[in-house]
């Protein structure tokens, strides 16, 4: 008699969970196509390779340790000091969390930002991340592929940066560098900082 009367009771538990988990996976979707339909507006030469640092950039911020503030600071006056043009976009979410954005160093060129600020915001974002494994991120980059091939999107040389995509994670590399005709076409300057910085540098 109790496994009967619990059963419409586990039931109902079951199809809840599912319904949560079926919507969860929905929600992310949106906000994956959300996301590369923004990363397209604002660079509608993008590739697959710069659509997946995007991505990259949203689970692991800066992505590399910075030894101290100082060298964080002259990376930026160094940077400066060798750029003529930059993007037009002075700041972007990255990935679909906005748990990290990318801050233009124009900012800092035309003083709107304090380069000792941006400095400050993104050593602490380097040395203070959380990110997934290699493992985890190659799950969810294959998440996130499966979202972008059913957008039916057109994408230069899309199968060509996929298959180097996929050599290099199954190689255990996770970096890659904006592919030529993005740098050629938007001149990328940038730093990228959690948002949690964004307030006090008064981004938002």
């Amino acid at each position: 008699m109790l496994k009967i009367r619990c059963l419409p009771i586990l039931l109902f538990l079951s199809f809840f969970i599912m319904g949560n988990t079926n919507q969860d996976v929905a929600d992310k979707k949106i906000l994956i196509i959300d996301a590369v339909n923004n990363e397209l507006k604002l660079h509608p030469e993008a590739t697959l390779i710069d659509i997946y640092k995007n991505f990259f950039q949203g689970a692991y911020g800066p992505a590399h340790m910075i030894a101290d503030r100082t060298s964080a600071l002259d990376y930026i006056a160094e940077e400066l000091s060798g750029t003529a043009k930059y993007d037009t976009v002075l700041g972007q979410q990255t990935g679909y969390k906005n748990r990290y954005l990318r801050v233009n160093l124009s900012l800092v060129r035309d003083k709107i930002l304090s380069m000792e600020k941006l400095a400050d915001a993104f050593f602490n974002s380097a040395n203070n991340s959380n990110p997934p494994s290699l493992e985890l991120w190659k799950k969810e980059w294959e998440f996130i592929l499966d979202v972008i091939e059913g957008m039916g999107l057109t994408i230069n040389n899309f199968m060509e940066d996929k298959k180097f995509l996929n050599d290099m994670l199954e190689s255990g590399e996770m970096i890659v560098h904006h592919s030529e005709i993005y740098i050629k076409s938007y001149s990328p300057h940038y730093r990228v900082i959690s948002a949690r910085y964004a307030e006090e540098l008064k981004l938002k």
